[in-house]
């Protein structure tokens, strides 16, 4: 929502819940070569109705959710046999880690183990440019 950064997600209805899992395979041994990816859309359950401000930051529409998207914890599984059934180290540009915690614990669900470990790869862009 429109505000909710800001807020910090402060106000009883607003919820970080995820509505895209996308993720991509890197051969690092042939030059970070992409061998694989998925793009997920994921329906929220609490918060159903896209806001206009939603839409214009990720692209996604009402129509792609309502049509596409699928359940989180199904999105996740999908996520986790992506990763190898968690075994490959998963790096996102921000600790998207708390928000797969978040979701996990706004649906009752248990979080499933990534063990090769999830990563926020800020740290690392920010010591690149020092």
């Amino acid at each position: 929502m429109d505000g909710s950064i800001e807020r910090n997600w402060s106000m009883p209805w607003e919820h970080r819940e995820i509505i895209q899992i996308g993720a991509i395979k890197l051969d690092l041994t042939k030059s970070s070569m992409i061998i694989d990816s998925m793009s997920i859309i994921v329906r929220p359950g609490i918060n159903n109705k896209l806001s206009s401000y939603i839409t214009k930051l990720t692209g996604i529409t009402q129509g792609q959710v309502d049509g596409d998207g699928v359940d989180f914890i199904d999105a996740l599984g999908e996520f986790y046999k992506f990763a190898e059934n968690g075994k490959l180290p998963t790096c996102s540009y921000g600790n998207d880690f708390e928000v797969f915690c978040e979701n996990a614990r706004l649906y009752n669900v248990p979080l499933i183990n990534f063990s090769g470990g999830m990563f926020n790869i800020i740290p690392a862009f920010q010591n690149a440019k020092n």
